[in-house]
């Protein structure tokens, strides 16, 4: 069942991301100037976030260490226990913080910020995905889930 959960919230972020790749082509330069396309990218953003924190509490739930942890924690014991590297450990919590901003602060989010995440970041979530499928749920069930 954990892997199920998993591979859904993997695909919510997937999805996401292949969205928000379309805001680094020529079709869509100047989205920054653009309210409803910086509307969408928080969104895009927001979800994606979010489904990431949902995959580090699932998946350090499952080993019973959750309990009342709030987002940036979660996604700390998640990093350590499946041995994320430094530097995605370090993105992971910026991500947090940033979903904090977009959630938090309405019509205040910084638009060059959000240009710069789309525009340098969303390999940090590629990086998500790849580690956790090298994590344990997915290598010791692939055989099994392939069959």
């Amino acid at each position: 069942m954990g892997r199920e959960i998993v591979e859904q919230l993997l695909k919510a972020v997937r999805e996401r991301l292949a969205l928000l790749e379309q805001y680094n082509t020529p079709a869509f330069a100047g989205w920054e100037r653009d309210p409803v396309r910086v509307a969408a990218a928080e969104h895009f953003l927001q979800v994606a976030i979010q489904a990431v924190i949902d995959i580090c509490a699932h998946m350090t739930s499952e080993r019973g260490l959750n309990g009342d942890a709030t987002y940036a924690t979660v996604v700390r014991r998640w990093a350590d226990v499946f041995a994320s590297p430094p530097d995605l450990a370090q993105a992971l919590a910026k991500m947090v913080g940033f979903r904090n901003v977009l959630v938090h602060e309405y019509g205040d989010v910084n638009v060059s910020q959000l240009a710069l995440v789309v525009s340098s970041h969303l390999g940090d979530f590629h990086r998500f995905i790849a580690h956790v499928l090298q994590t344990e749920m997915f290598r010791s069930t692939d055989k099994k889930h392939n069959a």
